[in-house]
C-alpha cells in the first residue's frame, strides 16, 4: 500500500483494528475466507493483511496442517495482529513485512491467495496481480474484494462529498475516493484476467456496517483510517466540522433506536490459476 511516511502507524494501527475492523473489514474478509473454501493443509497468503481478520479466520481451518503468511508493509499493523493470536489457535500465523508488488516468494508457493480491500489502494495493482500469479501453485485460488462507488458507501459518500465541497474540487479527486476507484466490476475483472488468472465469478454484496451513530463512523475514519486520518487534518478545523455536519446530515436516516446501520457494499471476485 502506498505513502504517508509521516504517519503514526502506531496509533492507527491500533485505532484501525479497535475503530474499523469489527464494524467495516470484519464482515468482508469473513466473506473473502468463506469464498476461499479453504482446506485442511492448505499454503494460505493474505495480502494487505493490516492486523489480520482475514489471516486469523483462515488460519481456523488450514493451521492443523497448513500456513499462513500474513503480509503487510506497515510493521505496526502487524505487530497488532501478531499480539491478537499469542495464545490462540491462530497463533502459527506467520506475520511478514512485504511489498504486494514484489512478493518474496518463490514460484508457485500457494494454494489460496486472499486480498481483502487492497487493490484499490495500490500504486500498481497490475504488477501486484502479475505477482499473485506467479506465487499461485497451478489450480491455485485467489479471491478478492474492493468497495463499490462510494455511492453504493453512503457514509464514505457523504464524507468524500464533503470534502470535495470544502476543497472545491470533484468527489472524484478526493483522496478518500481512491479507496473506490476498482468500483467498476468489469474493471476489476479485466484488472484480473489480464495476470493470466481466470475470473470465477464477481458479486455485488451489501456488507452493511454497524455504529452506534453517526459520530462513530466519524470517529472510526479520522481516527482509525490512516490515509483518510491523514486528508482530514490538511483542513482547518471549521472546514473539518462542516465535513462532519454533512456526514451526520447523509447518515440521519439509517438511525435506529440505539444505533445506525449502513450500507458497505463490495464486489467480491475468485478467480484460479
Amino acid at each position: 500500500m502506498s505513502g504517508h511516511d509521516d504517519i503514526d502507524w502506531a496509533a492507527a494501527s491500533a485505532a484501525f483494528d479497535r475503530l474499523l475492523v469489527p464494524t467495516m473489514f470484519q464482515p468482508s474478509s469473513q466473506e473473502v475466507v468463506d469464498r476461499a473454501n479453504l482446506q485442511p493443509a492448505e499454503n494460505v497468503l493474505d495480502i494487505g493483511c493490516g492486523t489480520g481478520p482475514a489471516s486469523i479466520l483462515a488460519a481456523e481451518r488450514v493451521l492443523s496442517a497448513g500456513k499462513v503468511v500474513a503480509l503487510d508493509p506497515q510493521p505496526a499493523m502487524l505487530a497488532v495482529g501478531a499480539a491478537k493470536t499469542l495464545t490462540n489457535k491462530a497463533a502459527g500465523i506467520e506475520w511478514m513485512a512485504g511489498d504486494a508488488h514484489a512478493l518474496q516468494f518463490d514460484d508457485t508457493t500457494f494454494d489460496v491467495i486472499i486480498c481483502c480491500h487492497v487493490l484499490q489502494h495500490l500504486s500498481n495493482p497490475n504488477k501486484a496481480l502479475s505477482e499473485i500469479y506467479r506465487v499461485l501453485k497451478p489450480g491455485g485460488r485467489f479471491v478478492t474484494c474492493c468497495w463499490r462507488h462510494f455511492d453504493h458507501c453512503p457514509a464514505y459518500g457523504a464524507l468524500i462529498r464533503g470534502m470535495a465541497k470544502q476543497s472545491d474540487i470533484s468527489p472524484e479527486e478526493v483522496h478518500a475516493a481512491a479507496g473506490f476507484r476498482l468500483g467498476d466490476a468489469e474493471k476489476l475483472r479485466t484488472m484480473v484476467e489480464g495476470s493470466g488468472l481466470s475470473v470465477t465469478s464477481v458479486e455485488a454484496i451489501d456488507k452493511s456496517v454497524r455504529f452506534k451513530d453517526a459520530d462513530g463512523f466519524i470517529e472510526g475514519v479520522s481516527r482509525g483510517g490512516p490515509f483518510t486520518r491523514k486528508s482530514l487534518d490538511e483542513y482547518e478545523e471549521a472546514s473539518r466540522n462542516a465535513i462532519f455536519q454533512g456526514v451526520r446530515d447523509a447518515l440521519e436516516m439509517y438511525q435506529g433506536a440505539d444505533s445506525i446501520i449502513v450500507p458497505f457494499a463490495a464486489h467480491f471476485l475468485t478467480a484460479h490459476k
